[in-house]
Formats: C-alpha cells, structure tokens, sequence
C-alpha cells in the first residue's frame, strides 16, 4: 500500500506526458528520437511515446511582416520612399521544420528571409518602371504572385 500512490503518481505523470493537443489555429509535425515521423497532424488530441516522440507545433494562422521604409530608385532615376507589407503562413510543417526550425530558429527566421526576399524584389521590380507618377504601372510575375498596384500616399517622390 505504501507504493500504491508513488506508483500512480508516476503512472499518472507518463500518462500526461503522453497525451497532446493539436488547437485549430495551429501545425503540428511528430519527431522521433529528431527525425520527422509525421508532418501533418490534424487538429485535436492526439497519443505520442514519452521521451521517443515530440511534437513541434506551428502558427497556422496569417502572419504579417511589415518592412520598414526604403528608397528605391526607378527607371527614371527618381527616388521613391516605400512602406511594404507582407502577409504569409505557414502551409507545410515539415518544409517550415527542414528550413528554419531544425537549425533552432522560428518565425522571426522567416521573417528576415522574406523580407530580403521582397527587398530585392521591390528594387528589381522598381528598376523596371519607366514612367512614375501618381499611379503607377501594375506588375505581376505568376511564378512569384508579386504584385505593384497603384501608388498611394504612402509613396513619396
């Protein structure tokens, strides 16, 4: 009898470290012994083997980047100030896990990445346009889903 509430205790305590929860609004990925075993777990409560398994969980909700301002100079050589925003998410844990989370890093990684990313992008796309003004030309590369929509205030010149 003396043992009874030791070993429940620990009974108990394995239990819980085997059970998780997987909320909506989030990707889950299962690893074992460091190695991707499962990359899409769905929502819900979900059974994994202590101290084999681990979960590595993933905002599936839409993120937003907002890029402080840049100047950039156009085709016609004029200098414009730009405030860019970004949205993204994470649609696939396990390409999230092998390019930034396995090396320790998270989503403010990605989010240096992608502004890099757009930086460049905006200063290609910025070189190519050879009239400025008030409304300016509308650019779109399919393979990037890259857009430039008509100038608001938020452009200077």
């Amino acid at each position: 009898r003396a043992f009874a509430i030791p070993i429940a205790a620990i009974v108990a305590l394995i239990a819980m470290m085997s059970m998780y929860v997987v909320r909506q609004d989030e990707l889950a990925m299962l690893l074992r012994l460091g190695q991707i075993e499962k990359t899409s777990v769905p929502p819900g409560l979900h059974f994994k083997l202590p101290f084999v398994n681990t979960v590595r969980k993933f905002s599936a909700r839409l993120l937003s980047l907002e890029n402080p301002q840049e100047r950039y100079l156009t085709g016609e050589k004029k200098h414009v100030l730009v405030d860019s925003v970004v949205k993204w998410r994470i649609t696939d844990a396990g390409l999230f896990y092998k390019a930034f989370a396995q090396i320790g890093a998270d989503t403010s990684a990605a989010n240096s990445r992608i502004s890099q990313i757009v930086k460049d992008r905006l200063r290609d796309e910025f070189n190519k346009l050879k009239r400025f003004g008030r409304e300016c030309a509308s650019r779109h590369d399919g393979a990037n889903n890259f857009h430039l929509r008509r100038c608001t205030s938020r452009v200077w010149y």
